[in-house]
């Protein structure tokens, strides 16, 4: 009969077998026991022993745990950068599509303003200057001409301006449409 002290500490009876077989020995130190028996079943005391160190693979040391480990920290840790990196530029980008939004819209705006703002001004001095030709008796049929004409010109001009900071018309089939009326 034999033991392992350390794996199983009780006796196996191996019979007739001279062979000890063990499937599997996890790393660490043991003690292997053999006690024979004369064939009359009175059984030796002292028996024989030998000290065994099973060494641990290399996938199982502490060193190459802690680094696998890192390893896995680092590699969580960087995807989490990398998304996050990912997050920060899309925000970016976004924040950069916005701000040029409003630049237009601002520049849109002070472009309907000037444009505007000096159309009725004009509108303003020819109406003035027409009706001081209808107090002296001239003929004001040029002024109001002109009065409509840029005023016909302000409202096409705003008309465009409407149109074209309109999202709904950011379509290839909407420009055609616009164009050809």
């Amino acid at each position: 009969r034999y033991r392992m002290h350390g794996l199983h500490p009780d006796w196996i009876e191996a019979g007739a077998s001279r062979v000890a077989y063990y499937n599997y020995v996890p790393p660490g130190r043991y003690r292997f026991e053999v006690v024979a028996h004369n064939g009359n079943g009175v059984w030796c005391e002292t028996g024989a022993g030998v000290a065994l160190t099973v060494r641990p693979q290399f996938w199982q040391t502490w060193w190459f745990i802690a680094l696998a480990l890192a390893g896995l920290s680092g590699s969580i840790a960087g995807t989490v950068r990398l998304i996050e990196k990912r997050k920060a530029r899309a925000q970016m980008q976004r924040l950069e599509v916005e701000r040029a939004m409003e630049r237009e819209r601002t520049r849109i705006a002070r472009d309907i303003h000037d444009d505007l703002g000096a159309r009725l001004t004009m509108i303003s001095m020819l109406s003035d200057a027409a009706e001081r030709e209808a107090h002296e008796g001239k003929a004001i049929t040029e002024h109001v001409r002109d009065i409509q004409s840029s005023a016909r010109e302000m409202f096409a001009q705003l008309d465009e301006t409407v149109w074209a900071v309109n999202p709904h018309n950011d379509r290839l089939d909407r420009l055609v449409e616009y164009v050809i009326q």
